[in-house]
């Protein structure tokens, strides 16, 4: 039986998931700085145009779904499970802090 946590958001106004791919996460934090989650990765993100490709983020500006995606990373992180995230990887993607941002993160058992 599989078993996974799919959280899947978008912005009406710029989502375009082009992409998806398996990482394990090497760590979690918030930044109040910039107002992110981000998520540490490996292996590093392919064919994003973000400059930053050892993370994903998440703006914690975004509805409440922050704190889900939150949750779930540190849970994976703890339980050391691969997880699938979703990007856009065409040349106008959004980046946040150099770094793609998250449209889709499932946690597979």
């Amino acid at each position: 039986m599989r078993l996974g946590i799919l959280f899947f958001f978008m912005s009406w106004s710029s989502f375009a998931l082009s992409a998806t791919q398996d990482v394990t996460i090497s760590g979690v934090g918030i930044s109040e700085s910039t107002k992110t989650i981000f998520i540490d990765v490996s292996p590093n993100i392919i064919n994003s145009p973000c400059t930053n490709k050892t993370q994903v983020r998440i703006s914690i500006n975004d509805s409440e779904i922050h704190k889900e995606v939150f949750s779930a990373a540190l849970a994976a992180l703890a339980a050391k499970k691969t997880v699938n995230v979703g990007y856009s990887d065409l040349n106008t993607a959004e980046c946040l802090s150099g770094a793609p941002v998250i449209q889709t993160f499932y946690v597979r058992q």
